[in-house]
This record gives C-alpha cells, sequence and structure tokens, in this order.
C-alpha cells in the first residue's frame, strides 16, 4: 500500500531512540504502548522502515503527558461541570471508528478523562 510522503515522520531512527530513552521505556514497552509489534519497532527504531507521523505524534503525547504533573483540583465539580464532561466522554464513545490509531487516541483520552474525575469523588 502507498502512503503520501505527509503520512510519514521527518523523524529518522536515531530520533526515535533518543525519545525512547528520555521517556525511560525499554523497546518492548515502547512498541507495547504504540500498539506496534516488538519487530516493527526496531525497524523504526534502526532505520530499516520510515516512521508513520502518527508514531511521530504518539511519541510526542507520551513525552508531554509523562512531564505533565496533573494536581487534583481543590473543591468539586459543580452539576454543570459534570454534565458537560459526561458530555464530551459521550461524543468521544460516539466518533470511535475512523481508524485504529485515532480509536486508540480517542480510548487513551477517555480513560484519562474519567481518572481525573475520580479525582472529585
Amino acid at each position: 500500500m502507498w502512503k503520501s510522503k505527509d503520512s510519514y515522520s521527518m523523524w529518522g531512527g536515531s530520533d526515535l531512540l533518543d525519545k525512547r530513552k528520555s521517556l525511560g521505556m525499554s523497546q518492548l514497552v515502547m512498541s507495547s504502548s504504540l500498539g506496534v509489534s516488538h519487530r516493527m519497532y526496531c525497524y523504526y527504531e534502526s532505520g530499516q522502515q520510515q516512521i508513520p507521523r502518527s508514531i511521530e505524534l504518539s511519541v510526542r503525547w507520551m513525552e508531554r503527558s509523562s512531564s505533565d504533573v496533573i494536581e487534583p483540583p481543590s473543591g468539586s465539580l459543580s452539576d454543570f461541570d459534570r454534565e458537560r464532561i459526561d458530555r464530551l466522554c459521550d461524543a468521544l464513545v460516539g466518533i470511535e471508528g475512523f481508524d485504529a490509531d485515532s480509536d486508540r487516541v480517542l480510548s487513551q483520552s477517555l480513560k484519562e478523562i474519567e481518572y481525573l474525575l475520580s479525582k472529585f469523588d
């Protein structure tokens, strides 16, 4: 299957290696986190295969989320805030099926929102 040039990252294997090391992950953990086989991840990191843009974006998200420390908010949510968040969660569930990468991001986003909401209970 042919992909457009925009489907691939400008990163090389060494860039991916540096990012993985900065996250403190093994190749196996990183590949599992990205939803690719260990073998395919090794191809990316060794430069034998081009790195898809979706992998780059996922790694960037992992970097950002690993450095973000979310402090639990003080107080409680209003009924209005709770309703808005519930609607957002319902919308996330309703748009699955676009592609596997998007579904994975949406699923993870929903889990993160539910985790944050649990801080208020």
